[in-house]
């Protein structure tokens, strides 16, 4: 009776195993948008699209100084490290109007936290440079992020 107890017990322990990625399931994460436009600092280099996050707050308050470079930044972009941390999503200069960008969806699963950052273009444009840029921030994680272009 004992090996078949000592089996049972086995078996039991083996198949809980907490680890397992398909025992969690993903979910949606709603952000708080913290900013959103089509005019982020032209001056800004490199001039390249930038998918990132910002996850301490002597990084964010030299980006918010030093780059975004706005004189009032909104209440929402006062941001507690310990508990968010800030997705920073920026096009690089296009030539005319009509270019927006938009953090369309953020998804957490057992691996990592996935973004999907959408570009589009309108026919609605003038001659006036542009860089988009879409700004939120989200409960912390030390889960990798991953971000996902589409459009454009």
């Amino acid at each position: 009776m004992k090996p078949y107890l000592l089996f049972l017990f086995s078996f039991i322990l083996l198949s809980c195993n907490s680890d397992d990625d398909e025992s969690f399931d993903s979910f949606e994460i709603v952000p708080v948008e913290i900013a959103t436009g089509n005019v982020f600092n032209l001056d800004f280099q490199p001039n390249t699209t930038i998918n990132s996050f910002i996850d301490n707050s002597e990084f964010w308050n030299f980006f918010v100084e030093n780059t975004w470079q706005i004189p009032n930044p909104p209440q929402e972009a006062e941001v507690d490290f310990e508990e968010e941390i800030v997705i920073i999503c920026i096009d690089h200069v296009r030539p005319t109007t009509g270019y927006d960008i938009t953090i369309t969806s953020i998804v957490e699963n057992a691996s990592f936290i996935e973004i999907e950052v959408e570009y589009t273009k309108s026919d609605d444009i003038s001659d006036k440079s542009t860089r988009p840029y879409h700004i939120v921030k989200i409960p912390e994680t030390k889960k990798n992020i991953k971000f996902n272009r589409v459009g454009l």
